[in-house]
């Protein structure tokens, strides 16, 4: 397909270009405001109602991404899946024997992948940004020998790598078809000359094209293996357009934009708005005649017939006087006069004071701003991530960990099954050509690409307010113990021994909920109540426990029961003796 005819109308500055081109650059413009701090022209540039242009250009002047926080929070939350209980990938533990020790697949993945040393480095410190901010860029998978203009050896160890194409660089692009690549790093020719590199993929080979003169390239064809392309999107699970061979996808990000840019626009209106106000202005009263028609009032010009009339000072309206500032940014006010009886009088006041500004409107853009905010944060189901949720009932709560789950899956199923499943794959296909395909082909489909259900992002302090707030409250023994676990399996871990006595401590417990006073007073219908000698002992017990055999937590429930019931018995019984050897008091 990577024919002449079929690349020649691409070379130079292309006007073929595929139907979403300016779309996926809109997308990526809008979402590097919130993710990198690009200054945002629309939200920023286009002037208020009534606003003067100084007020417009302090706006510019003082931009803050504020916005920017919330995606760099919720990127290095996605950094945590790497650490997600149950994710990974697993490899057979035999490679083909025509494959040296040492160079395998899986060496190659987790420790010897170019820049990176793992895959897993490259995936969640590069990858996992350019994904949340240009969904429409693509990988591709291509030999660094072939772009470096190493000389290949078809019997070696290549070096395929996936590099990152930004959605400006994909001129054209056809899924499983082929892709068309500008490279936006220009190249050297001539006499200090810049020219362009262009890439041409399908599934049978790569070309590439370097410009030596004007409209003049040279062309390199390099033959690859396999019958799929190597060529991707970054991509989401959310397609804002499609056609048949092209979809344009929103980010993961993009519930949030339309509340994080109206967050920017309230910020900057309360920036301006904390400048016009809180900076008194101080006045003093003064008789400043008008300068135009000097205190009369009138002016004296000519009609339309060239003849001397009077009229009205356009400049004071009449009156004969004006406000004006002073140099110093006082404000001089003319002084008031009526006319009593044909006398003119002036009305007595304070001669100096300051203007008195309304604040009521700083506080509700202030309010305003982070409510838009976390509103963004709450489109995404991350709202539990910032905000004091612990005057809700335990089922929102749930629920909102829920919808961090459901973002977190989202993700973390596209980078493993999608990014990670294709650059193994492709990596095998191209670093070991020399191997059988159908051996190959058995060995990929041997590796084991896991995806874990839950992801626990929520800080540990939430946990341990949220623990803290329910017993204050007096809320459910059931709801009180859930958070405890969950706050000691943040705070200790569950493979700890802390969460495991403190899990076996509300499992194990006969009389859950129970008060001392409940449980003396069934002591008192039944001194020997083996239910109580174990709830009031149960943590001592499973420490001694413990101590006597180490795996005593991998026991069953039954198990360990039963060991409990065995101090319990034990404990009732030195009981019962000491009280049958206690001395009878002599008065009795």
């Amino acid at each position: 397909m990577l024919t002449e005819d079929f690349i020649k109308p691409y070379l130079g500055d292309p006007e073929k270009a595929h139907p979403f081109y300016e779309d996926a650059l809109a997308i990526r413009q809008e979402l590097e405001v919130h993710t990198d701090g690009v200054f945002p022209d629309k939200e920023l540039c286009t002037a208020r109602p009534h606003e003067e242009e100084i007020h417009k250009e302090y706006r510019k002047n003082v931009w803050v991404p504020i916005t920017k926080r919330g995606s760099d929070e919720v990127l290095t939350q996605s950094k945590k899946i790497s650490r997600a209980n149950g994710w990974g990938l697993t490899f057979p533990k035999d490679h083909s024997r025509l494959i040296k020790d040492g160079f395998g697949l899986r060496e190659y993945i987790e420790q010897d992948f170019p820049k990176w040393d793992s895959l897993y480095n490259y995936v969640f410190e590069f990858l996992l940004k350019q994904t949340f901010k240009d969904p429409n860029g693509v990988l591709a998978i291509i030999n660094r020998e072939v772009l470096n203009g190493e000389h290949i050896v078809p019997s070696g160890y290549l070096t395929p790598y996936p590099y990152y194409f930004g959605s400006d660089e994909v001129i054209d692009f056809k899924e499983g078809k082929y892709a068309v690549i500008k490279c936006k790093d220009k190249i050297k020719y001539g006499e200090g000359k810049e020219g362009y590199k262009f890439i041409f993929i399908d599934s049978d080979s790569i070309v590439i094209s370097i410009q030596i003169a004007d409209s003049t390239y040279q062309s390199t064809l390099y033959p690859h293996t396999g019958q799929y392309l190597p060529v991707w999107q970054l991509g989401s699970n959310s397609i804002q357009k499609h056609t048949e061979d092209y979809n344009l996808y929103d980010s993961f990000l993009t519930g949030a934009l339309p509340d994080w840019k109206e967050a920017i626009r309230r910020y900057s209106d309360h920036q301006v708005n904390m400048v016009m106000h809180l900076h008194p202005e101080k006045w003093i009263r003064a008789n400043v005649d008008c300068s135009d028609c000097k205190g009369d009032g009138k002016k004296q010009t000519v009609d339309q017939d060239n003849k001397p009339c009077t009229i009205k000072c356009k400049v004071c309206g009449g009156s004969g006087k004006r406000v004006v500032t002073s140099p110093n940014n006082v404000m001089l006010i003319p002084t008031v006069q009526q006319r009593v009886q044909d006398q003119e009088t002036t009305i007595q006041g304070e001669p100096i004071g300051y203007a008195k500004k309304p604040l009521d409107a700083l506080q509700f853009l202030k309010e305003e701003w982070q409510d838009k905010f976390k509103d963004g944060m709450s489109a995404l189901g991350l709202r539990l991530l910032y905000e004091n949720l612990l005057n809700v009932s335990g089922k929102k709560t749930e629920l909102d960990r829920q919808d961090i789950n459901t973002f977190f899956y989202n993700i973390a199923k596209r980078l493993t099954t999608v990014h990670i499943y294709n650059i193994v794959f492709f990596c095998n296909e191209l670093r070991y050509s020399f191997v059988p395909e159908k051996e190959r082909r058995e060995y990929f489909k041997a590796i084991q690409f896991k995806v874990p259900q839950t992801y626990d992002v929520v800080s540990a302090e939430y946990f341990r307010e949220r623990y803290v707030n329910a017993k204050q409250n007096n809320e459910s023994p059931i709801l009180i113990q859930q958070a405890g676990l969950d706050y000691a399996r943040k705070e200790f871990g569950e493979d700890s021994i802390n969460y495991k006595l403190l899990k076996d401590s509300y499992d194990l417990d006969p009389l859950p909920g129970l008060s001392e006073a409940e449980k003396n007073e069934l002591t008192a219908t039944d001194p020997n109540n083996l239910d109580v000698v174990i709830s009031r002992q149960i943590e001592f017990f499973l420490k001694r426990a413990y101590a006597e055999n180490e795996n005593f937590f991998q026991l069953t429930f039954e198990q360990k029961l039963d060991k409990l019931t065995e101090y319990a018995q034990t404990s009732l019984t030195r009981k019962n003796r000491s009280l049958v050897n206690v001395p009878i008091p002599a008065e009795i």
